[in-house]
């Protein structure tokens, strides 16, 4: 019986495209690649998105203080408290989305290796997310933070 509506192919139809923008990720700049995992990931874990959204709020935020702040005899003028604050949460922030993605692409690494030997012949593949030189997959969240900049 042929589907009539575009709603009876939701989950039924996988589609796999590949255009030439997509190797981009490949030989792009790393904005590009942060970019797509973020649109993915966002996808992949409502935790992951709001957190990714908390963090750009307050790099937001703390970017139109550090603009704002007035100089008076040479000096800045400026709430040495507040900054820390918008300083701590952009590290409490980042050092999430940052475990989010060790663990996100170690969940990825597994899905991906397993169609990788199907059409490979067996041959293992190892996807590693990349991030501040010390950190890995098996970094925790304060090992992350201790890392992270601003600290």
């Amino acid at each position: 019986m042929p589907e009539s509506k575009l709603s009876d192919y939701i989950g039924n139809l996988n589609v796999v495209l590949f255009a030439p923008e997509d190797l981009e990720l490949v030989k792009g700049s790393p904005g590009i690649r942060r970019k797509f995992i973020n649109s993915e990931f966002g996808q992949m874990s409502a935790n992951y998105l709001l957190n990714l959204l908390e963090y750009r709020k307050v790099l937001k935020d703390r970017n139109a203080y550090l603009k704002n702040i007035s100089i008076s005899k040479g000096r800045p003028i400026y709430d040495k408290t507040y900054l820390q604050v918008l300083d701590d949460q952009l590290s409490d922030f980042g050092s999430k989305i940052i475990q989010q993605r060790f663990l996100l692409v170690k969940k990825l690494e597994g899905y991906a290796q397993k169609i990788h030997q199907a059409i490979s012949g067996g041959e293992d593949l190892n996807i590693k997310y990349r991030t501040f030189p010390g950190l890995d997959d098996q970094s925790g969240f304060e090992d992350i933070r201790k890392i992270f900049p601003n600290n």
